[in-house]
Formats: structure tokens, C-alpha cells, sequence
């Protein structure tokens, strides 16, 4: 009896359908959400915290305004060439333009759908320009369909006490700020890289531990961009030093 109920149910094992692996769409809800946060990263560190969605857009407009009118003479990665031999900083503006969306969404002005093709937009419009070689803006800019009206002055003025602009700082204090966003970075990066392992366990292969995990990655990449920033920073401390040491020397025989 109890042989031929075990080769009963090894019968209907064999029978039974495999269970397929569930397929993980990323749906365009999670991609949107994704691409607001990688574009805002310079936006969301500790310094930020607490700041509106106002106070952002303010931040952003008047970073890619500097950058506009202080281009390098040379390509760096996240930047592109606005004539030739002015290389502009794009991350300001694409903050600046993905906060204008949030905002508006946020309001009820528009809906998913207009939000995720203005997004797209932002694509068009700094990411898929001309040619690699040339590092050429593409599409322009979408017009936003209702203007966003608030204290731009105020809003500014409120956020650069919380987030004095870099270049305004000497290099020590470029220096100290700089170290200092490592340190929460790192931390931060850590306390996203536990969050996805623990949605893993929880719910292995789900949306969730897929999101997770993206934000993680996304969380990640910040250390490494302040890690190059600071190595940049003291070469720029260190040739200043080696300049002014002969005209120390010089001083010192005068006298």
C-alpha cells in the first residue's frame, strides 16, 4: 500500500507542469522613478536634505546658469560641447529640468503620461545628441505647458545657506566639503546596498528587490564620483603650492 502510493505520487510529480520562472518587467513607473533619481544624484545628498522641491529647482537653475558662463576648454565626462572649445557642465540643467517635472506632477498640472515624455525629453535632449565624437546637445528642450511661479530669489537665498556654492569656497574649504560628502556617501551607499539584501531575502526576483537593488547601484556610484573629485582637488592644492614656493623663495632673499 504505502509502495504504490509513493509510486503514485512520483507519478503525478512527474506529471505536474514546471513551474517557469516569473519574467521581471521593469514597468515605466519604476524606469521613471529611477531616472528622477539618477539625475538628481548631485541633489541628493546629505546637504540637501530637507530642502523643497522649490529650493532644488532654484539650486539647479543657478548651477547650470555658472556652468553656462564658466565652460571648460576641454571634454570631461558629463559635459558637452556648446561651441566649439566651451564645454558645459549638463547635470545642472538636466537636475533643473527633472525637478520642473516633479514639481508639476506634484501640483496635479500634469499627468504620467505628459511627465514620463517630458522625461524622455531630457534624454533627447542631453543624452542622444550627435555624434560620441563631438559630445553635441540633441533635441532641444520641450516647452513646460504651465510655468512654475514661486520666490525663485528666496528659495535660492533659503538653500545657499544649506548648500553654500563650491566654487565660492577656498580649496581647503572645497577640500573639507568634499571629504565630508564622501563620508555621508559612503554611509549612505552602505545603508542602500543592506536595504537591497534584505528585500532579496525577503522577496527574491520580486519588483521590489529589482528596484532595490537599482537604487543600490545608483547609491554606489556616489562615493566614486566624490573619491575623484577629492584626488582632482589636491593635484589643483598641490600645483597652487608648487607655484607659490619661488615667489615664497624670492621673497625671503629681498628681504
Amino acid at each position: 500500500m504505502r509502495r504504490a502510493l509513493d509510486s503514485r505520487i512520483e507519478q503525478l510529480e512527474r506529471a505536474a507542469p514546471t513551474p517557469q520562472p516569473k519574467v521581471l518587467v521593469w514597468d515605466e513607473h519604476r524606469t521613471h522613478e529611477a531616472l528622477g533619481k539618477l539625475r538628481t544624484l548631485e541633489y541628493s545628498t546629505w546637504r540637501h536634505a530637507g530642502l523643497s522641491l522649490e529650493q532644488l529647482l532654484a539650486l539647479a537653475r543657478d548651477d547650470s546658469a555658472l556652468a553656462q558662463a564658466n565652460p571648460r576648454s576641454t571634454w570631461s565626462p558629463g559635459y558637452l560641447q556648446a561651441e566649439p572649445g566651451a564645454w558645459v557642465n549638463i547635470w545642472p540643467a538636466v537636475g533643473a529640468r527633472e525637478f520642473e517635472i516633479q514639481i508639476l506632477e506634484r501640483d496635479g498640472k500634469i499627468d504620467a503620461e505628459t511627465a514620463q515624455s517630458l522625461s524622455k525629453n531630457i534624454h533627447d535632449r542631453f543624452f542622444v545628441g550627435g555624434p560620441v565624437t563631438e559630445h553635441a546637445y540633441g533635441a532641444p528642450l520641450t516647452p513646460l505647458p504651465y510655468q512654475i511661479e514661486f520666490d525663485e530669489a528666496a528659495a535660492l537665498n533659503a538653500a545657499r545657506l544649506q548648500c553654500p556654492h563650491f566654487d565660492s569656497l577656498p580649496l581647503e574649504g572645497q577640500l573639507q566639503y568634499l571629504e565630508e560628502d564622501l563620508l555621508k556617501s559612503r554611509q549612505r551607499a552602505a545603508k542602500s546596498r543592506q536595504h537591497a539584501a534584505t528585500v532579496a531575502l525577503r522577496t527574491p526576483r520580486s519588483k521590489e528587490a529589482l528596484h532595490a537593488e537599482m537604487l543600490a547601484r545608483l547609491e554606489e556610484r556616489g562615493p566614486d564620483i566624490e573619491s575623484t573629485k577629492i584626488t582632482e582637488l589636491k593635484e589643483k592644492i598641490a600645483e597652487r603650492d608648487r607655484s607659490a614656493r619661488p615667489l615664497q623663495e624670492d621673497t625671503s632673499a629681498t628681504a
